[in-house]
């Protein structure tokens, strides 16, 4: 991920998020996050490109490189962390 650019960077890889990549894929360049080990480990170990980190934290979406994303979407079903990602990426 430290070399990707005009990529989508889909935070939250529950049911929303799963879709979401679903319709992307194969159009957009793209990287998912989420903080829940098993199910990164998961989806890995089928191909998907997702990662584990807690995207709140401003370095974790720099390593990923948000700031050279096209886009970056919070598929979260917490208010207030999906607030706190939204604030890690400004």
């Amino acid at each position: 991920p430290d070399e990707v650019s005009g990529h989508v960077i889909v935070i939250g890889y529950g049911r929303v998020g799963q879709m979401l990549v679903g319709l992307l894929e194969q159009q957009e360049p793209l990287v998912a996050l989420d903080i829940d080990p098993t199910l990164v480990a998961d989806f890995r170990s089928e191909g998907t490109s997702i990662f584990y980190g807690a995207a709140a934290r401003p370095d974790i979406l720099r390593k990923f490189g948000a700031e050279r994303a096209t886009a970056l979407v919070v598929t979260m079903d917490s208010p207030i962390v999906a607030d706190r990602v939204v604030a890690a990426a400004r």
